[in-house]
């Protein structure tokens, strides 16, 4: 047998590179993304086989797919620059300071790999004082990757990530979760026992009924016995 199959391991980039010199220069374009003032040539098959949400609009009867041309007013157009790049080109530049809007939008045009992408980022730049904040970003989007990845850090990290204000916002069922989870790593039980009664005695009057609910998830046998007799029975 002769014959073989072969293929070019850049072609699919230079395919992508040469559509994305085409968008630049507006040439073949059949749909445009507008943003206030300014207007955005693209390609509808682009858009189409990365995102949900233009293939949706394609491919149904929503007038912007017979007018050929969308209005964007939920994002700025830095975002929809820095998405069209990706949708052409597979890269994108994330920072501190553009991952929320990225992963809104993202979210909004139903965006899969980007989604992926700024997950990734978000767990390399996880730390106690946004691990929670970009917990709460990702359950509101359904990235159930990344809040693992978020819960995950949170249990490695717990008594730092308690001492954050935005433990005191977790609602009681993620509490009573996070202390009740084997895979905890604290130097000792006080730290858990400390951190629930933190939480409680953040909303004293609307929280103490949770109290009880929780204090059973303490390992009462690691607790040392004078800590149990001279902080626990006078809380």
């Amino acid at each position: 047998k002769t014959s073989k199959v072969m293929k070019s391991e850049e072609y699919p980039w230079m395919m992508l590179e040469q559509l994305n010199k085409q968008r630049m220069n507006n040439l073949y374009c059949d749909f445009t993304i507008c943003i206030d003032d300014e207007e955005y040539p693209v390609h509808q098959g682009i858009l189409a086989a990365r995102s949900e949400y233009f293939n949706a609009m394609f491919t149904s009867k929503l007038k912007e797919g017979f007018e050929k041309r969308v209005e964007i007013k939920e994002s700025s157009k830095q975002c929809i620059e820095r998405i069209l790049g990706f949708l052409y080109s597979g890269k994108i530049e994330l920072s501190v300071e553009n991952i929320e809007e990225t992963i809104r939008c993202a979210a909004l045009m139903q965006i899969p790999d980007l989604l992926q992408v700024a997950s990734e980022y978000v767990d390399s730049i996880f730390n106690a004082g946004n691990c929670l904040h970009f917990r709460g970003l990702a359950k509101l989007h359904s990235m159930d990757d990344l809040v693992k990845k978020a819960d995950k850090y949170l249990l490695d990290h717990f008594r730092d990530v308690c001492r954050d204000e935005s433990w005191n916002e977790l609602s009681a069922k993620d509490v009573e979760m996070f202390i009740s989870c084997e895979d905890v790593v604290v130097e000792s039980e006080e730290v858990v026992y400390e951190c629930m009664v933190g939480w409680v005695k953040h909303h004293l009057q609307s929280r103490k009924q949770y109290f009880p609910t929780l204090f059973k998830h303490i390992r009462l046998t690691s607790l040392r016995i004078n800590y149990i007799e001279q902080v626990v029975r006078k809380e």
